[in-house]
């Protein structure tokens, strides 16, 4: 019996080698199938090279350069001087809009300062007194006429006073 399942075994095994022989065969069919494929898409070329970039790219430099010709027509057109005219006035009208804002502002701000310093300047001076003594005048004459007198003797007790010093 030995015999027999001796050869049963090789029978078995042999059945084992030729399903793996062909599926050996299959898969080298399958590789060959897929070097074939590989060939043609290598072949068949989808992306683009480096002629097609450049070319694009010389498109989009075209392109920047026409808008650009197209723009300096434009400005040539109009005249860079009324621009060049047009925008200093702009900018002198913002300037002067922007200074006359501020120096009101600030004179605002330091108007009361100003007017005690000038005027105490202008009383320690003397140059005011003359005014301010005619502006006296003109009050002590308007009195005089409205009530009749000379308005000294609204006092008396300073008149008094003075009396009793002097004697």
């Amino acid at each position: 019996m030995d015999l027999i399942t001796h050869k049963k075994k090789i029978y078995e095994l042999s059945l084992i080698i030729q399903n793996q022989n062909k599926t050996l065969e299959k898969l080298e069919e399958q590789q060959e199938e897929l070097k074939n494929k590989l060939i043609e898409q290598k072949a068949t070329k989808t992306g683009l090279d480096y002629s097609g970039w450049a070319s694009i790219l010389l498109a989009c430099v075209s392109v920047i350069v026409t808008i650009f010709g197209v723009v300096m027509a434009i400005i040539s057109f109009i005249g860079i001087r009324n621009i060049k005219t047009a925008t200093n006035n702009i900018a002198q009208n913002v300037s002067t809009q922007v200074a006359k804002k501020v120096a009101e502002e600030k004179v605002e701000s330091h108007l009361e300062d100003i007017t005690v310093a000038e005027i105490s300047k202008l009383i320690s001076d003397g140059t005011l007194r003359p005014h301010l003594e005619q502006a006296v005048d003109m009050i002590l004459r308007s009195n005089n006429l409205i009530q009749g007198a000379s308005g000294f003797n609204q006092f008396p007790e300073i008149d008094e006073d003075l009396d009793n010093e002097s004697i």
